[in-house]
């Protein structure tokens, strides 16, 4: 199952990676069994060396997930702001194979994430988020914003409350 659900999402979080980076960042997405094959057999095979170690050294919980930018592993090649846009791409790409396998728009949560990011990978990231989708953004400024935000309403929230409305 999880072997699916990443030939699922992997074209899709490759196409926001694309849009979010402004460029052709080709990210791929292998998913790494920690059973190397059969569960059963995974575990007859280790179970001696297990006994040993005191722990489990084959089964779901050492499954993983390898990402490359380029053909470059992204764990020791990509930049903070690819990293970031690698997790967004990804998050994205949930939303959408959810929306495809249950047919329902998923609310889109996204707390402090341009941090890492440059104004245009923000841009193009506000651009490629589902216009149909309920999203609810945190960030510490809007100056980078440019474009019609129009239907954006936007609050500045100071001291637990919310301060004034900027836009509606």
């Amino acid at each position: 199952v999880r072997d699916r659900v990443v030939q699922l999402i992997e074209p899709l979080a490759n196409a926001a990676q694309k849009e979010i980076s402004v460029s052709d960042e080709q990210l791929a997405v292998l998913y790494n069994s920690g059973s190397d094959g059969g569960m059963r057999e995974a575990l007859a095979a280790t179970a001696e060396s297990e006994r040993r170690q005191r722990q489990t050294l084959a089964g779901p919980h050492r499954d993983d997930l390898k990402l490359a930018i380029n053909g470059m592993p992204a764990a020791d090649f990509a930049s903070e702001g690819q990293q970031r846009t690698i997790a967004l791409a990804l998050k994205l790409a949930q939303g959408e194979a959810l929306k495809a396998e249950a047919g329902k728009t998923p609310v889109y949560l996204l707390d402090d994430i341009f941090g890492e990011l440059d104004p245009t990978r923000r841009n193009a990231l506000m651009d490629y988020l589902p216009t149909e989708a309920q999203k609810f953004i945190t960030t510490t400024t809007v100056d980078w914003m440019v474009g019609e935000w129009e239907p954006w309403p936007l609050f500045e929230v100071s001291e637990g409350g919310v301060k004034r409305c900027l836009a509606e």
